[in-house]
C-alpha cells in the first residue's frame, strides 16, 4: 500500500473549525539535519513533514510553524512528527 504523503498533510489542518489556531503548534528555529532514512529531514527532535523543499532542505537556516502530530505514521523511525504549515529561509 502507497500512501501519498501530500495529501495525508494536506488534511492535517492548523487551523480550528472556528478559524481560530489548533493548539500544538510549535515555531522552531534552527538548522536543518538530514535523518538516518533518506529524505527524512530533522529540526531539534521534530520531523518536518511537508513543507516547501526550496526552503527547507540539509544545511538551511530555517524557521518553520507546524502542528505536532505525535501519532502520525512515517518512514523516518526518528523524530517528532511536525506538520509545517510554514517555512522560511533565515540568513
Amino acid at each position: 500500500m502507497v500512501i501519498d504523503v501530500p495529501e495525508v498533510v494536506a488534511r492535517i489542518s492548523v487551523r480550528k473549525e472556528d478559524g481560530g489556531v489548533a493548539t500544538n503548534l510549535r515555531t522552531l528555529t534552527g538548522v536543518v539535519t538530514a535523518g538516518v532514512e533518506h529524505g527524512c529531514l530533522l529540526l531539534d527532535d521534530y520531523l518536518l513533514v511537508g513543507g516547501d523543499r526550496t526552503v527547507i532542505r540539509v544545511g538551511a537556516r530555517v524557521t518553520v510553524t507546524g502542528k505536532v502530530v505525535p501519532d502520525l505514521v512515517t518512514t523516518c523511525q526518528q523524530g517528532i512528527p511536525l506538520v509545517v504549515a510554514s517555512a522560511q529561509s533565515i540568513p
